[in-house]
């Protein structure tokens, strides 16, 4: 269960105690959040890790970023597989952002 920014909003100002900076506020409501994930991470087992995949050669790639496979992952496993990023080729320039 993730929260969104709105939500966590409406905490802070439900919650901020008037001498308290606005950023600490936010800090400490990010603190909590994770806190919270984390404990409900434990609470139903979940677990999560991040593989880099770069090394691995471009067919291995491919098929770890097919969404049919990572459906047909999810249906028999029950495993939810995120991928994120972009390939870049070695010795390129990694573009800024």
């Amino acid at each position: 269960m993730t929260f969104g920014r709105e939500a966590m909003m409406q905490v802070i100002e439900k919650y901020r105690p008037d001498n308290v900076a606005f950023e600490a506020g936010v800090r400490k409501i990010v603190s909590l959040r994770d806190k919270f994930e984390e404990q409900q991470k434990e609470i139903n087992n979940l677990s999560g890790t991040t593989i880099e995949i770069n090394d691995y050669p471009a067919a291995v790639r491919n098929k770890m970023q097919n969404k049919e496979y990572l459906q047909s992952l999810y249906e028999s496993t029950g495993c939810k597989i995120n991928v994120r990023g972009d390939f870049f080729e070695p010795g390129k320039k990694i573009p800024a952002g």
